[in-house]
């Protein structure tokens, strides 16, 4: 009797008519672990706070819906968007977007037509929504600032501009001041129309009358880059141009122009001149007086 009751549990076991626990709980529909993500039976993917289904729809701890379509677009359950693609990141959210561009370019964008916008180089650009624009580039050290006909201006060579409509202000590299079409230069000022007035307090006024008193003056002046103008009416007048491509005038005084870039021209009347060029292509004009010019570079003329 026994024998033969072994014998049905054996073939009922081969069945399977009678249930085995083999401690396999994925089996049962309980989740399998792999550290702290667990995949379920069904399909889903269940993470700390977040989980997401067999449909691609992930729902955070809250039972917020985060949908990730196959265009790689994120929302939330708000509409909040992220795009992740080859030309970089786009976030939106309550009309507000941010990009960050594949070469490291950020765009901001609010929701009021502001705008702000870095480069990848660094340049900085801010826009409002009425057109208003402010610009910070920093090519070599320049910088801009602001626009609609209201601007400052900073340039690699040291040389600052303001603008206001038209309205300007422009200090070059060299300290020299220009202010609606007057320049302070080295202590003398010139005046359109009404000739320059120099260190000394003399005057020219246009040809070679002279009123005014003072002793002779002179003035002292350094252009480190270049592109500079002196005007010397009295005095002894001495000019460095370092950077080529400098100006001086001379009437009625002593004036030297040491030019080590090339390009400099001198303009002497009724004065002791002298001009040397270590950068050639220099040019001197001499009428009346004591010129004297020395070109190391070639190409000179005068």
């Amino acid at each position: 009797m026994k024998l033969w009751i072994t014998q049905i549990v054996g073939v009922a076991l081969a069945l399977g008519l009678i249930a085995c626990d083999s401690g396999n709980e994925a089996a049962q529909g309980q989740p399998a672990a792999n550290g702290n993500v667990a995949v379920n039976a069904d399909g889903t993917v269940q993470a700390p706070g977040v989980q997401v289904g067999p449909d691609g729809v992930a729902v955070d701890a809250n039972g917020n819906k985060i949908n990730v379509g196959a265009d790689g677009v994120a929302v939330d359950a708000n509409g909040n968007k992220v795009n992740v693609g080859a030309g970089g990141v786009v976030a939106q959210a309550d009309g507000n977007a941010a990009q960050v561009g594949a070469d490291g370019s950020v765009t901001a964008r609010s929701a009021d037509g502001n705008a702000a916008h870095v480069g990848a180089d660094g340049t900085v650009t801010a826009r409002t929504a009425d057109g208003e624009t402010a610009k910070v580039e920093h090519h070599g050290g320049s910088v801009k600032v602001g626009s609609g006909g209201s601007k400052v201006e900073t340039h690699a060579d040291g040389s600052t501009s303001v603008k206001n409509g038209d309205d300007a202000v422009e200090v070059g590299g060299d300290g020299s001041v220009k202010v609606g079409g007057i320049t302070v230069d080295g202590g003398n000022v010139n005046i359109p129309g009404m000739g320059s007035v120099t260190g000394g307090g003399s005057a020219s006024g246009g040809g070679s009358a002279k009123t005014g008193g003072g002793s002779a003056g002179g003035t002292s002046k350094k252009c480190p880059t270049g592109n500079c103008n002196q005007v010397c009416t009295s005095g002894k007048c001495e000019f460095t141009c370092a950077g080529g491509s400098c100006n001086q005038t001379c009437t009625n005084a002593e004036c030297d122009i040491s030019c080590s870039g090339g390009g400099c021209q001198q303009a002497s009347t009724a004065s002791t001149a002298t001009l040397t060029c270590s950068g050639g292509g220099c040019r001197q004009a001499c009428t009346g007086g004591s010129c004297k010019k020395t070109c190391s570079g070639g190409g000179c003329t005068g």
